[in-house]
């Protein structure tokens, strides 16, 4: 095999390009000239049948597919560099960082599929940087936050939707389910009457699903979770068990929360109405996220991380820091370091 070149290191190239060529699996439909658009498509096929991945993990990946294709769609495979890929990644990060990291887990398992294709000998997304989430800064509702949020989606909920029917509670409600357990709006959505313990003291709740959309675009209940320490049994407290008991007996569905025909709520919809609630006041841009950051900040300072992590259904105790505030002062440390100069 002979290649020419205006250098020898560029012939020396050339004859390189040729060889690997020549070893890549005959009849691939993927080759280093295939588009990333063409790659998109053959990993997608791939992806969707991978049964290792939950509904909901597929919907991110095909929303993320898409995102980038606006960008990359012509690119060819062999155009994809490290810093190209790198440019496109933080160009996405400086919007959205949460999109930026979506999208270079796609871009990897892409260009993954492009290495087995044999049209690729590395994974260019391997060079690329991760994207650094925003150092966060965490300020934890407190009780009286709490209780003035609480009358305001009880004002809103006292009132009637866009059909004149009443609203019975349907935000105020999630409310005290999101400040009893730091749930998701996710698993708050999918909670299901047997999913409770009314007999045991204290009573408790189960969380095991959350509501997604579907393949198809529908509202579904994933019995599948992000992690195995998301399935958790949580102790209710108080303060909820008259609002689970009201609830309970004008139940019309298997659902805890359903929307106003029996199914599962969309958590937009949830979210539109929350904010129609607060708008205007001085807790406008609180979402429902906040209680699970209350409640986290919360078991953190009275019982520790362990506790929070827990609580939360998290495996580990890094991710705390996006969910705990920190404290202003430090610990009550003046007599134990008295001890070092005492005599």
């Amino acid at each position: 095999m002979l290649r020419t070149g205006k250098t020898p290191a560029a012939a020396e190239n050339a004859l390189k390009e040729a060889l690997r060529d020549r070893l890549a699996p005959a009849g691939d439909v993927i080759t280093r000239d295939s588009t990333l658009a063409e790659l998109a498509a053959a990993w997608k096929s791939e992806m969707l049948v991978d049964e290792k991945l939950s509904d909901g993990t597929k919907r991110t990946y095909q929303d993320a597919l898409t995102t980038i294709l606006r960008g990359l769609s012509g690119v060819r495979i062999v155009e994809a560099t490290p810093a190209k890929l790198h440019r496109y990644i933080q160009a996405v990060a400086q919007k959205t960082p949460g999109a930026a990291r979506t999208a270079r887990i796609v871009l990897k398992h892409m260009m993954a599929h492009a290495v087995y294709a044999g049209a690729l000998t590395s994974n260019p997304v391997e060079e690329t940087k991760a994207v650094t989430p925003r150092a966060p800064n965490v300020k934890a509702l407190r009780a009286d936050d709490i209780a003035t949020i609480r009358d305001l989606l009880e004002a809103w909920d006292s009132g009637v939707d866009k059909y004149k029917r009443p609203r019975n509670g349907s935000v105020r409600d999630t409310m005290d389910m999101y400040a009893a357990t730091g749930a998701r709006t996710s698993e708050v959505l999918a909670l299901r009457w047997p999913d409770f313990s009314f007999a045991t003291e204290p009573p408790t709740v189960t969380l095991n699903g959350t509501v997604v959309r579907g393949l198809d675009g529908k509202l579904v209940i994933q019995t599948r979770m992000k992690t195995d320490k998301s399935h958790r049994e949580l102790e209710l407290p108080p303060f909820v068990i008259p609002m689970l008991t009201e609830r309970a007996k004008t139940a019309y569905s298997d659902l805890v929360f359903p929307s106003a025909v029996g199914t599962p709520r969309w958590p937009d919809n949830l979210r539109r109405d929350w904010r129609a609630a607060l708008d205007g006041s001085a807790y406008a841009r609180v979402t429902p996220g906040a209680f699970r950051k209350a409640v986290a900040t919360l078991l953190s300072e009275e019982m520790g991380a362990e506790a929070a992590r827990d609580q939360l259904g998290h495996t580990g105790f890094g991710n705390l820091k996006n969910y705990v505030e920190r404290a202003s002062r430090g610990p009550a440390s003046a007599s134990a370091v008295q001890k070092l100069v005492s005599k």
